[in-house]
């Protein structure tokens, strides 16, 4: 091949190498997306919380909250805290 044909070739290759990037990323987003949309469907942890987030009333599972287990959210509702609180304490314990 020529080298401008050659040159086409290898940028045609570096973009085949970034969208492959981009679709390991997303298939990464959808796995995540589906272990959510599964944990949350499944109806496991009915306990259901009502939050204030800075004035907008939320609805969720104490599950959902503790789906990214290194989260602020899931160490706040993971089950040390809930049960030193009770369940009928609805305030969490800064």
């Amino acid at each position: 091949f020529t080298k401008e044909i050659n040159g086409v070739i290898n940028e045609k290759w570096a973009e085949l190498r970034e969208l492959e990037a981009e679709l390991c990323s997303l298939e990464e987003n959808f796995d995540d997306e589906e272990l959510f949309i599964t944990a949350f469907a499944s109806g496991e942890g009915t306990v259901i919380l009502t939050l204030n987030v800075s004035g907008t009333i939320m609805i969720t599972k104490r599950s959902t909250l503790q789906i990214t287990e290194d989260s602020v959210l899931a160490r706040q509702f993971d089950e040390t805290k809930w049960t030193e609180q009770g369940c009928s304490n609805l305030r969490v314990k800064e």
